[in-house]
């Protein structure tokens, strides 16, 4: 019966719409991407777990140091928490994504991240052109 629900679960994170991620809390090497990521940025779920740093390298240099930084906070102070950020693709380009992460705590400590990054780029390039239209932003 376990194996049976591993397998529903497998197969349910691997067709979500977005990539599926576990993490440790504190160096934030991630143990688990899902194959979505292929389609999303371009890379391998093998790609991104052989290095350590990637999550943090491929975020956009402008916005880098603030992200990780809140990630750490809020994983910190136990919170989960939501964001957005833009990553590179293996293509070179930037994509936005929407990062919900949940914080797994063991003996009131931060031990472990899960989360799930949706692509937004399209809503959010949508959302400047109404705004742009409206006169709203120039």
């Amino acid at each position: 019966m376990k194996e049976e629900s591993e397998i529903k679960f497998k197969h349910l994170i691997e067709h979500l719409d977005g990539i599926f991620w576990e993490a440790d809390a504190e160096s934030f090497e991630f143990s688990y991407v899902s194959p979505q990521v292929e389609n999303l940025l371009g890379y391998t779920a093998d790609e991104w777990l052989a290095d350590p740093h990637f999550w943090q390298d491929h975020i956009h240099s402008d916005e880098r140091e603030y992200v990780v930084a809140h990630c750490h906070e809020q994983t910190q102070q136990l919170n989960d928490h939501v964001f957005d950020y833009r990553m590179k693709t293996k293509a070179g380009t930037y994509i936005w994504l929407n990062d919900r992460v949940k914080v797994h705590i063991k003996n009131n400590k931060p031990f472990k991240l899960t989360g799930l990054m949706v692509d937004v780029t399209e809503e959010r390039k949508q959302k400047e052109e109404i705004a742009q239209e409206s006169g709203l932003i120039k």
